[in-house]
């Protein structure tokens, strides 16, 4: 359920991922963009994952307090990570040049799946 320690543990290790990201990739992006990308979708689709597992167990029991009360702490734990991990990632990503995207988009299968 909410409240299991396997829900702690797996926002455990995304946070763990996303500071790892911002290790590996923050000013790197001009030679390790395809490898950011896909390492910003697993960290992005475990996020949603908790996220929408605490909505879901609110949302069939809306009375619980305790429940509302562990929603709102993994909510504000998710967004605070974000602050601090990840939005570095869509403001430098945002910045660089199209062509420079294009280009690598050219040279990345992956990348290239993506867009």
């Amino acid at each position: 359920g909410p409240f299991d320690a396997k829900v702690d543990a797996y926002m455990g290790e995304t946070l763990r991922r996303a500071e790892l990201f911002r290790i590996s990739y923050e000013n790197k992006l001009e030679y390790k963009l395809a490898d950011a990308m896909v390492d910003y979708q697993d960290i992005s689709q475990r996020r949603s994952i908790i996220s929408t597992y605490m909505h879901l167990s609110y949302d069939v029991d809306l009375y619980n307090n305790a429940l509302q009360k562990r929603k709102c702490e993994v909510s504000e734990r998710i967004a605070r990570e974000h602050g601090n991990y990840l939005s570095w990632f869509e403001l430098d990503l945002a910045a660089l040049d199209e062509a420079y995207i294009k280009k690598q988009m050219d040279q990345s299968f992956l990348l290239s799946t993506m867009g």
